[in-house]
């Protein structure tokens, strides 16, 4: 299988070999996400100085809910994010877990 040099995520000198095919399966699926959050915020988000509507504020969100939760998707994500992962050593992969700014619960 063909192998691409991308910059790598810790430093922009280094280099890492990606497979084709985990290139293009990680494009793919930014770009599913990308383009249907687009999609959903275009049929149903609110224009700026446009009134509040909570019937379309309810809609848009249960929109993304049920795209986020769709089964293939998670599926997808979670082997992408596998196959990514196999590129870091532990330690790289720990000390980006430890930058990135998950989700919580807002109070």
């Amino acid at each position: 299988m063909k192998e691409i040099a991308i910059t790598s995520v810790e430093d922009g000198d280094s280099r890492v070999g990606v497979t084709r095919s985990d290139l293009v399966e990680a494009w793919s699926l930014l770009e599913n996400l990308v383009c249907s959050l687009d999609r959903i915020g275009s049929r149903h988000g609110q224009e700026p100085g446009e009134a509040y509507d909570p019937e379309r504020s309810k809609e848009f969100y249960e929109a993304i809910g049920r795209f986020v939760a769709e089964r293939e998707l998670i599926d997808r994500l979670v082997e992408t994010r596998g196959k990514l992962g196999d590129y870091l050593s532990d330690d790289e992969a720990e000390n980006l877990t430890e930058r990135i700014a998950y989700w919580h619960e807002r109070k």
